[in-house]
């Protein structure tokens, strides 16, 4: 029945276009629900989205060149910005240690015979000025490297003279000439020592 129905309808689409309009609305009234929903409104759109499943996305993925030069511009004013702030802030803690030396400075040039209790004080104001400088280094993650044995660690330690000793054992450290500096994990500075070394016979 179908097949014989499919051969009419051939036949009818020779007919001029008005005709051919009625063929195709009496054999959509012949077709079931879900037939005809395909036929009204999923049919039309097929094409374009068949064309849009085979089109080249992958532009997408890169952004405009002229957003991506102003957002790195944007980062790096930042960064350069957060920099000179960083700076800034060091150079004027650093100048609070620089006036507390010219105060001393100053009062031992105006007064050639100072009094014996500047001298007695001045340890402890000294001690004070170098507190000032190790937290300003600490706030940087630089600190002083801790280090008690007699004996120089080379990962840490860089010997800068031997001096002859009979009453130690070789190699023995005998004085710290500069305290070393990590930074963070990273020995910026090594500890300078002197070492003993027995007399040249």
């Amino acid at each position: 029945m179908t097949e014989l129905l499919e051969q009419a309808i051939a036949q009818l689409k020779t007919l001029p276009a008005n005709d051919q309009d009625a063929i195709a609305l009496a054999r959509k009234s012949l077709m079931n629900p879900e037939e005809r929903i395909i036929a009204d409104y999923l049919r039309p759109i097929l094409a374009p989205v068949k064309r849009f499943k085979r089109s080249d996305l992958s532009a997408l993925d890169t952004p405009a060149p002229i957003k991506a030069r102003m957002s790195l511009k944007q980062a790096l004013q930042q960064q350069g910005e957060k920099a000179t702030a960083e700076k800034e802030e060091l150079f004027l803690e650093l100048l609070e240690v620089f006036d507390a030396l010219e105060f001393f400075l100053n009062y031992i040039e105006e007064n050639p015979d100072p009094n014996p209790k500047f001298f007695k004080r001045l340890p402890k104001s000294l001690g004070t000025i170098q507190k000032k400088l190790l937290n300003i280094l600490e706030r940087r993650q630089v600190q002083p490297i801790e280090f008690q044995d007699t004996k120089p660690d080379y990962s840490v330690c860089q010997v800068v003279d031997r001096e002859e000793r009979e009453d130690i054992e070789e190699q023995t450290i005998t004085k710290v000439v500069r305290q070393g500096f990590r930074v963070e994990d990273k020995v910026l500075r090594p500890i300078e020592v002197i070492t003993s070394k027995k007399t040249q016979s």
